[in-house]
């Protein structure tokens, strides 16, 4: 029971913050925190710095093409001069399991370094054990080293407490390091490791191609366990539509959809 506990909280941590809406269907993968190409809400709090303008977002998740099971999100974020902030909620899993997530979180932005923290709040149901509930904190930070590198870290689940809960809910934390460099005006190449409680560490390479105002693609694989992901993104006026799978070697594709929405 407590490792199925671990498994939900683990899942819902890394899917809860990113892209529409996990970091491995991002297109770029856990590296997308080395970039500050328009990426989501959910992809790290540091993210948010590349919103030029108030946003509203939904996207929904459907790993391994089982709809059931899929995870919907919502957020809002409001960028200012020198910081932006934004809050948003997410859910994942069925009736019998699933978890829900409120996520505040701000990002702040000095010359060449980036900073953000989100505060989640989050609810785990099961039907055969009730209801745990988790209150932790996320660190993210960028360094650009020059005007087309940059490395970024970020720790997800930094401290995690719980309260309500009839035994101590197991603890899940997640590690990156990434780094991106900008090869033209149109490539960029993101590489990044990974690390969490409870896998052991893997390593993560993509490209984005910008192909013109319009749209962009992302290309990437991971090196353990072996994977391929990719994402497709189009952007007109006040409108962004991403979308992203994920294939892993005999089992069903990931798939995810994420629109954003300018407000001014």
């Amino acid at each position: 029971m407590l490792r199925l506990v671990i498994l939900v909280l683990a899942i819902h941590s890394v899917n809860a913050q990113i892209i529409s809406p996990v970091d491995h269907l991002n297109g770029i993968g856990p590296s997308g925190i080395a970039t500050d190409l328009k990426t989501s809400f959910f992809e790290s709090p540091i993210s948010m710095i590349s919103y030029e303008k108030p946003t509203i977002e939904t996207g929904y998740y459907m790993p391994y093409s089982q709809n059931h099971i899929g995870m919907y999100t919502a957020a809002i974020t409001l960028p200012f001069e020198k910081f932006t902030i934004g809050s948003g909620v997410s859910r994942y899993g069925s009736e019998v399991m699933h978890s829900n997530q409120i996520i505040i979180q701000g990002a702040f932005n000095r010359k060449n370094f980036v900073f953000g923290s989100a505060i989640k709040l989050s609810q785990l149901y099961m039907k055969e054990a009730g209801s745990y509930h988790t209150f932790s904190i996320d660190l993210s930070g960028r360094f650009n080293i020059s005007e087309t590198s940059a490395f970024a870290a970020s720790v997800k689940n930094f401290t995690q407490s719980t309260w309500n809960n009839s035994e101590e809910t197991p603890s899940y934390s997640e590690y990156r390091l990434a780094f991106g460099h900008e090869i033209s005006n149109k490539v960029t190449i993101h590489t990044a490791l990974k690390s969490s409680s409870e896998d052991n560490l893997t390593a993560a390479i993509a490209m984005t191609s910008v192909l013109n105002d319009l749209f962009r693609i992302d290309l990437g694989s991971y090196i353990n366990p072996a994977s391929i992901f990719g994402g497709i993104h189009f952007e007109y006026q006040r409108i962004k539509i991403n979308y992203n799978t994920q294939w892993i070697p005999r089992l069903p594709f990931h798939h995810g959809i994420n629109l954003q929405v300018s407000i001014k």
